[in-house]
């Protein structure tokens, strides 16, 4: 009796896993590309799926979203569900790690002030209807760990007088340690961060001190190595260019929902450099900045009290004429 029951144990776990390693991901693949081509107007390539039942690993790997014309849209190089299995018997989803690595996005604002991934969706035929007296509890949810490895974006807009690009390399982004059931205490981080098309970077990092009430301390590090770049972007309306210029700061910040007045930014210090403004277009400078430097700044803005401990500025040089 024990050995048929054992035989009867090894098959179902055989069983088991033979349909979570092999027949799941033959089912999931055709379906996902079905529903998203469905849905969408577009077209879309999963390499491969996978997935592991004793450990409940979700993989896909190699993803491209296409337009109907083949430029490609949205793009990563795998995606990564790691979930614990014994959290979902307690009705909680335990998510021990979700990785998105060297997602790809290629943004495009038309001529037409239309949007290519917006353009994709279809128009819904249905209208949803939603019950008032319905209520619908949310199960709890445990988030170890979510990232974005390597991530890219690029934007293009045609709607100026002449077209503008950029784009965000090296993304990163991880959020932990978030409980939906233990607010209080939970302390969770987040960080984004990214070099920019033209040499520059940003990094923001935060750190929830609590939920409620919602407390939240962190910092901010940019530095621009072209403001011509971020210039470019408006000189068309303003008839100026920014021929040359850098721009840095840093700065920690500190934010409590239940004390708007306590919000500050604090220990900033900004930098800029080599400033070189004209007109478009046009070869002659009218303003010529060496330097400028904030040092230790400190500002309340729902109390409206700003102190700069240091300010400096070296060599400006400002050209005007009135027009008759």
């Amino acid at each position: 009796m024990l050995e048929k029951i054992k035989k009867i144990l090894l098959y179902s776990i055989l069983l088991y896993g033979f349909f979570g390693f092999i027949i799941l991901p033959f089912i999931l693949k055709p379906q996902l590309i079905e529903i998203i081509q469905k849905e969408t107007n577009s077209k879309i390539n999963v390499e491969s799926i996978s997935f592991n039942p004793f450990l409940f690993k979700l993989e896909l790997s190699d993803v491209e979203l296409k337009s109907l014309d083949d430029k490609s849209l949205v793009s990563f190089k795998s995606l990564l569900l790691d979930i614990e299995l014994y959290s979902l018997l307690n009705s909680a989803i335990h998510v021990k790690n979700l990785t998105l690595e060297k997602p790809k996005l290629n943004v495009v604002y038309n001529k037409d002030k239309t949007i290519n991934l917006l353009n994709i969706l279809k128009e819904s035929k249905e209208v949803a209807k939603v019950d008032s007296n319905e209520t619908t509890q949310m199960p709890r949810i445990i988030l170890d760990s979510l990232k974005v490895v390597e991530g890219y974006v690029s934007y293009e807009d045609y709607t100026l007088q002449s077209k503008f690009d950029f784009s965000f390399g090296d993304i990163g982004f991880e959020l932990k340690d978030i409980d939906t059931n233990d607010f209080n205490t939970s302390s969770a981080e987040l960080r984004f961060y990214s070099h920019l098309g033209d040499g520059g970077f940003v990094d923001f990092k935060s750190k929830i001190e609590g939920f409620k009430p919602f407390v939240v301390n962190g910092s901010l590090d940019f530095e621009a190595s072209k403001l011509y770049s971020q210039w470019k972007y408006m000189q068309d309306s303003l008839n100026l260019e920014v021929a040359d210029g850098k721009i840095s700061f840093h700065t920690d910040y500190h934010f409590n929902l239940d004390d708007l007045n306590a919000t500050t930014i604090n220990n900033l210090n900004v930098s800029l450099d080599k400033l070189r403004v004209k007109p478009k277009s046009k070869y002659k400078d009218v303003l010529n900045l060496g330097s400028l430097y904030v040092h230790n700044a400190t500002i309340k803005p729902m109390v409206r009290s700003v102190h700069i401990e240091k300010i400096g500025l070296d060599s400006l040089n400002i050209k005007a004429k009135r027009d008759e």
